[in-house]
């Protein structure tokens, strides 16, 4: 069903009773009338990325509580052309996003087939035609261009059609054109940016762009082959799973799931030994619980709380969120952990969002465990 948008937004005033309390402040207006180009759309969501990130969010496009940031503008892909915008998150995911104004002659099926021409040619740009990232972007999540490139290469991408108007029928021809594409970790939102302008006689900003999802196309794991080896015998099963609930979900790791796939990977022991510990200690601490993330690469996350203490990723890495330490532990055990983390992982542990690779990890994950129950053990 296609989602409606009212023309008119209008004021709330709480401490009045009477009519007055609401009135029409903004009408809906389109690019061309206010001569808006999209030249001011893609500055706009360079320099605040949430105007298409925050729907998408919303939908469980994106993780809850990851932060995301301009990367580049007008990255030319050989023999396919320039992407408009492309933003990255903190663990390495790119956005991908072409803007459209209604003005604009393209149709919407030739919009569509180049967003996903930049998906395919992506990943095959050299690792060194990367553009770096903007100073302000690596201070403030401190991610890696050779961390992008790995999720580049996973195909782990949110692709986005940023416009004024947008077709919500749109996305009857994005599930067409990503029918032979299924196998990509590839999620589509159409993002409509509707301008609204301020009605006369009302004092406000002139402008307001109201983000909202006009519709998405998300990448369903019709099924799994199994292989069981059996003393000499081996014994191949295909099941089918349950779709993912929702429309906008990604794909949603469960717990059984998680270490299916952890015992059958081919990580080191150490990890696979630290993973099936997270469960201990969600059974010998009460306040402690373990979710499981969403997307290609399955993750658990030890929080106490609701609070993250690590996120344990399947292609055996690591990564912390410092700012919850001391909401999952309280002061003095939050400190106590990120002091002993600091030992652990000195180099990583300096990023905003510390993300530690797996020749790095693999040789601490003990320590890390027996750091983990000395702070449980005082937490608050």
């Amino acid at each position: 069903m296609d989602r409606y948008l009212s023309p008119v937004l209008f004021t709330a005033d709480t401490t009045k009773r009477d009519g007055a309390s609401s009135q029409a402040a903004y009408v809906l207006r389109t690019a061309a009338e206010l001569g808006f180009k999209e030249d001011w759309l893609q500055n706009a969501i360079a320099n605040e990325p949430e105007l298409v990130i925050a729907p998408c969010r919303e939908a469980e496009l994106v993780d809850e509580d990851e932060k995301w940031c301009f990367w580049t503008r007008e990255l030319t892909i050989r023999d396919v052309g320039s992407i408009d915008v492309l933003l990255m998150s903190q663990s390495g995911r790119v956005a991908v996003v072409e803007t459209k104004l209604s003005y604009n002659p393209e149709g919407r099926r030739s919009v569509l087939a180049q967003l996903l021409d930049y998906a395919v040619h992506l990943p095959e740009v050299d690792a060194g035609d990367l553009p770096a990232l903007p100073a302000e972007t690596a201070r403030s999540i401190a991610v890696s261009v050779e961390q992008v490139r790995e999720r580049i290469q996973q195909g782990d991408f949110l692709l986005i059609v940023a416009g004024d108007q947008l077709d919500s029928r749109a996305v009857k021809l994005g599930r067409s054109l990503l029918g032979d594409h299924l196998v990509n970790e590839w999620s589509l939102a159409l993002v409509e940016l509707a301008v609204f302008s301020k009605k006369d006689g009302f004092n406000g900003p002139q402008h307001l762009l109201v983000p909202h999802l006009r519709g998405v196309v998300v990448p369903e794991q019709r099924q799994v082959v199994k292989v069981v080896v059996e003393g000499a015998n081996t014994r191949v099963t295909v099941e089918r799973l349950a779709p993912t609930q929702g429309i906008g979900s990604r794909e949603k790791w469960s717990e059984g799931r998680f270490f299916s796939v952890l015992e059958a990977s081919s990580i080191s022991t150490a990890f696979k030994s630290f993973g099936g510990s997270l469960r201990e200690l969600r059974e010998q601490f009460p306040a402690v619980e373990l979710s499981w993330g969403t997307g290609k690469t399955g993750s658990a996350t030890l929080k106490r709380n609701g609070q993250g203490l690590v996120e344990f990723y399947l292609d055996a890495r690591l990564m912390f969120r410092k700012e919850k330490f001391p909401l999952a532990l309280g002061e003095q055990a939050g400190q106590e952990y990120l002091e002993g983390l600091q030992r652990l992982f000195p180099e990583q542990m300096r990023m905003p969002y510390p993300n530690v690779p797996t020749m790095v990890a693999e040789p601490r994950v003990g320590e890390l465990l027996a750091l983990l129950k000395s702070v449980l053990k005082k937490a608050t």
